[in-house]
């Protein structure tokens, strides 16, 4: 499976995502051809309204028969469900991260 994460700060990400994780720029995403064996992400960090809205018109476009997400780091998109209605198949928001955080110090306390 290949994971596709289109960013403007890709730097962060690359500490949660493996290694085979392909990170490209937003600007990309219009010319994202995804097959059935990736799934693709937004990451949605620091985005005002009219980008959000634009960036999500595009990947529902482009990813219309293939698995798409949706990574709010800062939980800055208040009607989550609504993705889903949209057809998301993920949300990675604040609590996704905020515990990621946990179990990582979790992991260093016990070495």
């Amino acid at each position: 499976m290949s994971i596709f994460i289109f960013t403007n700060k890709k730097d962060a990400l690359k500490k949660v995502f493996p290694k085979t994780a392909k990170f490209l720029a937003l600007k990309e995403l219009s010319q994202h051809e995804p097959d059935d064996e990736s799934i693709s992400y937004i990451d949605v960090l620091n985005l005002d309204k009219a980008n959000l809205m634009k960036n999500m018109t595009q990947i529902k476009k482009v990813c219309k028969d293939t698995p798409w997400g949706i990574i709010d780091p800062k939980g800055s998109i208040k009607d989550t469900a609504s993705l889903f209605f949209d057809g998301a198949c993920d949300y990675l928001g604040h609590g996704f991260f905020k515990d990621l955080q946990v179990l990582r110090t979790n992991e260093l306390n016990r070495r």
